[in-house]
């Protein structure tokens, strides 16, 4: 996001809090957080020179318009527990009575391994002796390495050769798989197929076909073949030929090269594409750099945002390679939307697409599932659905056909309040198992409706740390 943005969203915090409170309150630096409804700017609010008073959050969208706020009510609240609550005392020792196991795991050797360098040479040390207990003690190692290493398919790519070397087949199979996955995050082919070579050099061409990691390379290489035509878009699939005749009218063939930015989170939003040829990588913000969400492939429909007036672009998109799109003004998209019911739904539900996938993405629990289980768990949407006060989503005693995910107001589960961003019922839709109570709408609420039977068959297929994941999700 752009500083000009930044400091238009923190002149609206200072405006609103001087508004409300006086020079009573004061706010932290603002930040971006990902919502399921999308990217939302958020500040710490303190008491004015009592910085360990923390009132809340104050919370904008891009165009500085207040979304959440602190009350009179909980300031006075969150002042009254902070006056309850008593200063810790600390010994002069942290570790004191802890035992001395405890305080060694912050110490000595163990120290040691936090330093990058010290780590790689070690692992290089156990894996130049060559023997299998050597390599067995240097796979141990890895995963630490993995821990600080920003690009991870290097390092999966390394332990699943290491693996195999070794005739640990099946766990070497798992580490080239994983380091795929990665691979398809960045849309990178070519990683994908030395992954192939590496598996059929040393576990043989059987093994490799029959393999996990040969259905994603063959499946990446499917994503990557270019729409021959427009009308073949799978966006478009089963729209009448004169709605697609009047899109492909208003779109100009643009070519880009390898590492152009076709969009530039925090930008105006004032066209959208339509994937034509090549990978475009999808960025955004993080602290103070970026990371990648997904690749997009050839077919895909992005961009979204430019149909809002005033919209500024929620992600940056960068070519892999030499790529075209079908680009079309947001105004002139906005229009036909308008026009044709049909293609207003799927450009709709496209944008809550793109937005719940960088929420999942983004998600403190969510955030490890690979791009694969994650892309899955998306298109596991049905339909954004308004619910009135008081409205009974499910019944006690039905299995749940269907997950909530809160975008605005709030549902009940017995004594349970779930808002926004949280799903319901997660626990209940993963296993199967009939709700005890009534899930309602508490007031006026939205929700994204997802499947969940395929949620639950997920579930069934995916590993038990996917599971937890999921089960923690709120």
């Amino acid at each position: 996001m752009s500083d000009d943005i930044k400091e238009r969203i923190e002149e609206a915090f200072d405006l609103f809090l001087n508004q409300q409170f006086g020079l009573f309150l004061v706010r932290g630096e603002a930040e971006v957080v990902r919502r399921a409804t999308g990217p939302r700017w958020v500040s710490k609010v303190y008491v004015a020179g009592m910085d360990s008073i923390e009132i809340g959050l104050i919370e904008a969208d891009d165009k500085g318009r207040i979304l959440d706020a602190p009350t009179p009510q909980s300031v006075v609240r969150a002042i009254a527990e902070q006056s309850s609550r008593s200063e810790p005392e600390y010994s002069e020792d942290p570790f004191a009575g802890l035992g001395e196991e405890l305080a060694d795991m912050f110490s000595g050797e163990d120290e040691e391994l936090a330093d990058m360098g010290e780590l790689l040479h070690r692992i290089e040390k156990l894996v130049s002796e060559g023997t299998t207990e050597s390599i067995s003690d240097a796979l141990q190692l890895y995963p630490a390495l993995l821990e600080i290493s920003d690009d991870k398919a290097p390092v999966l790519r390394q332990m699943g050769k290491l693996a195999l070397a070794i005739g640990r087949l099946e766990e070497g199979a798992a580490y080239l798989e994983a380091s795929a996955k990665e691979c398809a995050l960045h849309g990178d082919v070519r990683c994908l197929e030395e992954l192939a070579d590496v598996m059929i050099s040393l576990a043989g061409e059987d093994a490799y076909l029959n393999s996990r990691l040969r259905t994603l390379v063959e499946a990446t290489r499917q994503r990557t073949r270019p729409v021959q035509s427009f009308s073949k878009l799978s966006m478009l699939r089963g729209l009448p030929s004169g709605i697609v005749q009047d899109i492909e009218f208003e779109t100009e063939l643009v070519g880009f090269e390898s590492g152009d930015d076709v969009t530039v989170e925090g930008e105006p939003a004032d066209t959208a594409f339509f994937l034509k040829s090549g990978i475009l990588k999808v960025y955004i913000s993080e602290g103070n750099g970026q990371r990648v969400v997904r690749a997009s492939y050839p077919g895909e429909f992005l961009g979204e945002s430019s149909v809002i007036p005033g919209a500024v672009r929620t992600a940056s998109l960068r070519a892999v390679g030499d790529v075209e799109v079908w680009q079309i003004p947001g105004e002139r998209l906005k229009e036909l939307m308008d026009k044709y019911e049909e293609l207003n739904h799927r450009i709709s539900l496209t944008r809550y697409y793109h937005s719940i996938d960088s929420f999942l993405f983004s998600h403190p629990t969510l955030g490890i599932l690979d791009v694969e289980t994650r892309a899955e768990l998306v298109s596991m949407l049905k339909e954004i659905r308004s619910v009135p006060e008081g409205t009974v989503l499910l019944p006690a005693g039905e299995v749940p056909g269907e997950l909530f995910l809160v975008l605005s107001g709030s549902l009940v589960m017995g004594q349970a309040v779930f808002g926004p961003d949280s799903f319901v019922p997660m626990s209940d839709a993963l296993h199967r198992i009939a709700s005890e109570t009534d899930i309602r709408a508490a007031e006026d609420s939205q929700v994204a409706v997802f499947d969940a039977l395929r949620l639950h068959h997920l579930a069934v297929k995916s590993s038990p740390e996917v599971v937890a994941a999921l089960e923690r999700a709120n």
